[in-house]
């Protein structure tokens, strides 16, 4: 019986490592996420389209890199509704379309926003 105790305590040792772990490294990711999608941002409402190629590659850089992390782990509807607003970004940028491109950088800091909410500790991701 002792062993049994001890085996479930380790058990969730582990999963309580992996679930902080987990949600250190979704922060991380959501804050240069949001970080990029600020500049880009920035850059956009200045029509200043050479310095958006530059924020465009970094974000698609950090986006690819939480990607590979959130997809095997959480929803993959919201993770596919953020990858395709970045899409949308993207192209939006490449045309010059300033109007569409904010709306959209916007809706996918919200997204970005919303990721790590569900997957904060408390009351609300468990209920």
């Amino acid at each position: 019986m002792r062993g049994l105790f001890v085996g479930i305590i380790v058990l969730l040792a582990i999963i309580l490592t992996f679930s902080i772990y987990m949600y250190n490294l979704t922060s991380d990711l959501s804050e240069d996420l949001s970080y990029d999608l600020e500049q880009l941002k920035q850059q956009v409402e200045r029509e200043n389209w050479d310095e958006t190629a530059l924020y465009l590659e970094k974000l698609n850089k950090n986006w690819d890199r939480a990607d590979a992390w959130w997809t095997p782990l959480m929803d993959h509807r919201e993770i596919d509704q953020i990858d395709q607003t970045i899409i949308r970004v993207i192209g939006f940028v490449h045309q010059h379309r300033k109007e569409d491109a904010l709306l959209e950088i916007t809706v996918a800091m919200k997204m970005v926003e919303r990721v790590l909410e569900m997957e904060g500790v408390g009351i609300k991701s468990v209920f």
